[in-house]
């Protein structure tokens, strides 16, 4: 059992490449809900299925798996509670670290594709 979120398990969640990384057994806990049941009351009713989380039936207890975005979602519905302003500021710091510079790096190249439009970079 993980008691703390930490920068390294954010790492490993954003890098994971999976769709669904983070389970909802401790993210609820990282995130300072008082019970899993709580959590679960606010996944079915204010987290989107489609997108942000997944329920996992082949494993011998049904697992509910969230995407980043999900936790991310479900920690700011806690948000009066110091975990889980914790937790999405942990992982904010983690996103715009992995993501800015690959955003970065897409807008000089459509810069180098198109001269004519926003001139010379060299």
């Amino acid at each position: 059992m993980i008691n703390n979120f930490n920068i390294e398990l954010a790492k490993q969640l954003v890098e994971s490449g999976e769709d669904f990384p983070v389970d909802l057994d401790l993210l609820w806990q990282w995130c300072g809900f008082d019970s899993k049941f709580d959590a679960e009351r606010k996944i079915l009713y204010q987290i989107d299925p489609q997108k942000e989380y997944r329920i996992l039936n082949d494993t011998p207890s049904p697992k509910c798996m969230l995407s980043v975005g999900g936790a991310r979602k479900l920690a700011f519905l806690n948000y009066q509670n110091k975990k889980a302003q914790d937790f999405i500021r942990i992982l904010d710091e983690v996103v715009s670290d992995y993501f800015m510079p690959i955003a970065f790096l897409t807008a000089i190249e459509e810069q180098l594709k198109f001269p004519e439009i926003y001139g010379d970079l060299n």
